[in-house]
């Protein structure tokens, strides 16, 4: 590819919107390792990282209580979709381009769990 059509893509993208920019992103990467010419996954310690960010959002009081009963996506500490349910928020996950985000339930605040079966 010449360097002028690759400027041209390049000042193109600079007009879309963040999560359009995520979702060509997403593709771009997906496109080089489907012809595998280029390992562009994440290294150990990036997952490492991604899951540490993670869980201390996940910890948070202020989340909890901004998405307290919702189901939320993930990538690291960035919320891509929120949801009533597990696959509404995945599925919001996949439409805007993240294939690997992390849904989980948050809980509101004092949240104490629930067992079930006691009588």
């Amino acid at each position: 590819m010449s360097v002028e059509i690759l400027e041209i893509l390049k000042e193109q993208t600079r007009r879309l919107s963040p999560q359009e920019k995520r979702v060509l992103a997403n593709y771009l990467v997906s496109s080089v390792e489907e012809t595998g010419e280029s390992d562009l996954g994440l290294s150990a310690d990036n997952k490492e990282e991604k899951r540490r960010l993670r869980n201390e959002w996940m910890k948070s009081e202020a989340n909890s209580e901004k998405y307290g009963g919702l189901y939320v996506a993930l990538d690291g500490d960035k919320v891509i979709a929120t949801g009533k349910n597990y696959p509404e928020a995945a599925r919001k996950a996949k439409e805007a381009g993240v294939k690997d985000a992390v849904v989980d339930i948050v809980h509101p605040p004092g949240y104490g769990g629930e067992i079930g079966g006691w009588e």
